[in-house]
């Protein structure tokens, strides 16, 4: 496949991810100068717990649409795949829902709140249904390769999410209001969708043979778990946080991870992309697959010696009462690095089938981040917390990679990778100590950009040659 045809296709589905990455830095000092840190820990919390539940509720099926989209089951239709996704996310979390009233409702409640609220345990019920309509009306749009439909879905959806909430700070900034905002207008946008794109004949039980069922779910149930860890991953130190009633920290790391995924507007762009691509061409274009390797181990690079340079410029706009998260920011980053990382190397476990290896990989990663963020908590405070997101991420990038090359091989040269993501590390370790002297993080940024250009040489010199084309085109 060109290189060129590849990037403006990506660019196709970039847009969502721009956005989100303007919103993110126009809310950022937003929300950190208007709301209270404990205020904004408890929002932040329900829309982590919220997209976690998403993915626990549709049973690993919303990866199961994707896998079969192209290779279906005998006699399955991608609208009965469709229909089996949105029948099981949603009876789930209405039957999880009921459950947690009738006998809980005390104990989730006070965990996420720090008081009994019924109201917002009935907000995260319209939160997840129309969260579940949203995903999967997404996939489908990027598997046909429908990029506006995609573009307006995911817009809305942030809008919905990072937007709402703050347009009510203007009448409190009490969570409870800011939390029926996001749940309200996620459930009308996902009804709106719903009708809007004809998906009501969906609401039929789909009538599928046992045979074809059980394949289903034989590849959807183990990845259900795996993708609930990786969820849980990335939002176990705000759970660890407010499970020690911290919710002054919660807000602060927050707003670290926020800042954190203004980084991945260009890596989320590329995975949106890569995954149809992936299951579509892994056979016919496994040489242009292990070139894009390269390159995004060079962008990886490049990104992360950039924001080591930059840094102070976003912390300029952040609240002083959110600053000290600057210390920890690029730990916590590691995990949206890993995860742009394990799209060219960990294909191989979902490729073959074998989904229990991610299963294996995600509860060790959590394991680690948990055992680790607890322990440390107590000898260190909030940096404990972000050492177990740190090597949790690291732990999930060797492992999935590992596993991921030995059913698929998608890396030319291991070395350069291994060297690579290991200056990576290194870097984001070392800005906890430097983190407030400039000069040391010139030094480090300058250093990761000269090494990272000798190692991918031949990479650098097919970038420059591609933009000067392009530059001579205009």
């Amino acid at each position: 496949m060109e290189t060129e045809k590849f990037i403006k296709n990506s660019i196709k589905f970039c847009v969502p991810s721009v956005v989100s990455a303007i919103v993110a830095i126009a809310v950022i000092p937003l929300v950190s100068n208007v709301y209270p840190t404990d205020e904004y820990g408890k929002i932040n919390l329900f829309y982590s717990v919220g997209n976690m539940l998403l993915y626990v509720c549709l049973l690993g099926l919303d990866s199961a649409y994707i896998r079969f989209y192209f290779e279906r089951p005998d006699d399955v239709k991608k609208e009965q795949l469709f229909s089996l996704a949105m029948w099981t996310g949603v009876g789930t979390i209405t039957v999880l829902t009921v459950l947690v009233i009738a006998f809980v409702p005390d104990l989730v409640s006070e965990y996420m709140f720090g008081e009994l609220n019924y109201i917002c345990i009935i907000g995260m019920l319209l939160y997840v249904v129309g969260l579940v309509v949203l995903r999967l009306i997404s996939i489908e749009a990027r598997m046909d390769a429908r990029s506006l439909r995609y573009n307006i879905i995911q817009i809305l959806l942030i809008l919905t999410g990072r937007v709402s909430f703050i347009v009510v700070a203007i009448y409190s900034t009490f969570y409870q209001y800011s939390i029926l905002a996001i749940s309200c207008t996620t459930f009308v946008l996902g009804v709106a969708f719903c009708i809007g794109f004809n998906k009501i004949k969906a609401l039929t039980f789909p009538k599928l043979k046992k045979k074809s069922l059980r394949m289903v779910f034989l590849f959807a149930l183990p990845l259900m778990p795996a993708t609930i860890m990786i969820w849980l991953n990335n939002s176990l130190g705000k759970m660890i946080l407010s499970g020690y009633g911290n919710y002054d920290d919660v807000g602060i790391l927050s707003i670290a991870t926020s800042v954190s995924n203004v980084f991945s507007v260009i890596p989320a762009a590329f995975t949106v992309y890569w995954s149809p691509f992936m299951y579509k061409n892994h056979k016919k274009e496994h040489v242009f697959i292990k070139n894009a390797h390269d390159y995004v181990c060079l962008l990886i690079a490049v990104l992360v010696a950039c924001f080591c340079l930059f840094q102070d410029i976003i912390y300029i706009f952040v609240g002083v009462d959110y600053k000290s998260s600057q210390s920890y920011i690029m730990l916590v980053m590691l995990l949206p690095i890993q995860s742009l990382f394990c799209e060219t190397t960990g294909y191989g476990i979902s490729l073959s089938k074998k989904t229990q290896y991610s299963l294996l990989v995600s509860v060790t990663a959590v394991a680690t981040n948990f055992v680790l963020g607890v322990l440390l908590y107590r000898i260190i405070g909030v940096y404990g917390v972000t050492i177990g997101i740190a090597a949790s991420a690291v732990i999930m990038m060797i492992l999935t990679s590992v596993i991921g090359q030995h059913f698929y091989c998608s890396i030319n040269d291991k070395r350069k990778s291994v060297v690579t993501m290991a200056i990576v590390v290194a870097v984001s370790v070392a800005n906890t100590f430097v983190y407030n002297d400039l000069s040391i993080r010139i030094i480090i940024g300058l250093m990761v950009l000269g090494i990272s250009g000798v190692i991918f040489h031949v990479q650098v010199k097919r970038c420059i040659s591609s933009f000067v084309k392009v530059i001579k085109r205009i």
